[in-house]
């Protein structure tokens, strides 16, 4: 290795890319922007409404902050910082993430789907967290062996009572008319309805009630809550019990469900598919995957710490995650590959343009690439779902 001076006048360790470690080496070349090194580092913009202009600057700005001056920074900083602090990516958590199989086994290009048919030999699945500030609900659908998981929608309210909760949950299932919800409720699907029309979300209600639909928590479900902005209060088990959808509360420990994530996460075989496929929608999920489930911050007294980082949002959308892949995953049977026995599909929405990734309730905009193709359960198919036809055997 040769230096160089940093433009304080010290010695600087100057390192060509192909001596980092190839993940490494690979990591850095895909955080640099498109014009790194291209421009002069130099940007403005005009704000549409206060008309201000915001000038940016990037490192290469300065003629002596070259790439090896990045990879410097790389290795005595990190990626994630190097990340945060020089690239403005505030997507990425300076933590570690708990479930690094996902960015490391191709991220978003690798799990990311559009799901537009729902199969009908399997129930639907609501994932639920009872979290006082945000509640998640998430839906899913494991295949007929009960080996792959397919994550189908997400929704995380702010700040609301754990009947009208219900209510929003069961009538996006199809379980519950919009006739029959109150008015606590009804906003809610204001919200969700206004967000589907204007592209930002997908269409509501999910499903159509045609298939059954299970429901799985956490033992916060036998905690005491609100049950609307007053101060009337009940277990939450009891307000879905009394409603007919009783819930199945996951009582095993936090590393039984985190076991059956990664076993989800697992290398899959060549000409296949993952185990966990995620549909575009699911942005929380998918940000939470990529960084905004972490570990905790290590300690002196616990340097190494396995357990996941608390933050009231990305644990609470992954908690309701788990508890349904927990309560319909088989991980003692084995994936045979190869495509599953024909069943018919219900459509589970209408068939439209796909739109920019992008979710009302998510704290990161990404765009998801479509691939060209890949397998599912039901056989291989060369664009995204459609509809399944139970008499030719093809989609269309």
């Amino acid at each position: 290795m040769s230096h160089y001076n940093r433009p304080d006048g010290t010695k600087m360790t100057k390192k060509s890319s192909f001596e980092l470690p190839v993940d490494e080496r690979e990591s850095y070349l895909k955080s640099l922007p498109a014009e790194a090194g291209r421009t002069q580092g130099f940007s403005s913009r005009v704000t549409p409404l206060s008309r201000w202009e915001v000038i940016s600057l990037d490192y290469w700005a300065d003629p002596r902050k070259t790439a090896e001056w990045a990879l410097e920074m790389i290795s005595t900083i990190g990626m994630a910082r190097y990340q945060r602090e020089f690239l403005r990516n505030w997507k990425v958590s300076t933590q570690s993430p708990f479930f690094p199989e996902y960015l490391a086994r191709g991220g978003d290009e690798a799990f990311v789907r559009i799901f537009k048919a729902v199969g009908s030999v399997t129930p639907l699945v609501a994932g639920l967290d009872f979290g006082r500030r945000r509640p998640s609900c998430v839906a899913m659908q494991a295949n007929p062996r009960k080996t792959r998981l397919y994550v189908l929608r997400e929704w995380l309210p702010q700040s609301i009572g754990a009947r009208a909760f219900y209510q929003v949950v069961a009538w996006l299932f199809g379980a519950l008319g919009k006739d029959n919800i109150e008015a606590e409720g009804l906003k809610h699907i204001l919200d969700l309805e206004r967000a589907a029309a204007e592209g930002k979300g997908p269409k509501v209600p999910w499903f159509h009630g045609r298939i059954p639909w299970q429901r799985f928590a956490g033992s916060e479900a036998l905690r005491t809550q609100e049950l609307t902005s007053d101060t009337e209060q009940q277990r939450v088990l009891d307000v879905w019990q009394a409603a007919g959808h009783p819930l199945g509360v996951w009582v095993e420990s936090v590393d039984a469900r985190v076991l059956i994530m990664r076993h989800l996460l697992r290398p899959w075989p060549a000409n296949s598919s993952p185990y966990i496929l995620i549909d575009k929608w699911c942005t929380n999920v998918r940000a939470a995957f990529s960084g905004g489930y972490t570990f905790v911050r290590p300690t002196k007294l616990n340097p190494e710490p396995n357990k996941p980082h608390k933050d009231g949002f990305y644990d609470n959308v992954m908690d309701a995650l788990m508890y349904g892949a927990a309560n319909i995953i088989d991980i003692k049977r084995p994936d045979l590959g190869g495509p599953e026995p024909k069943v018919e599909l219900v459509p589970s929405e209408e068939k439209k343009e796909d739109v920019k990734s992008k979710g009302t309730y998510s704290r990161a905009e990404q765009v998801v690439k479509k691939p060209e193709s890949f397998s599912t359960p039901f056989g291989e198919l060369a664009t995204e779902p459609g509809v399944y036809n139970r008499d030719e055997g093809v989609w269309s």
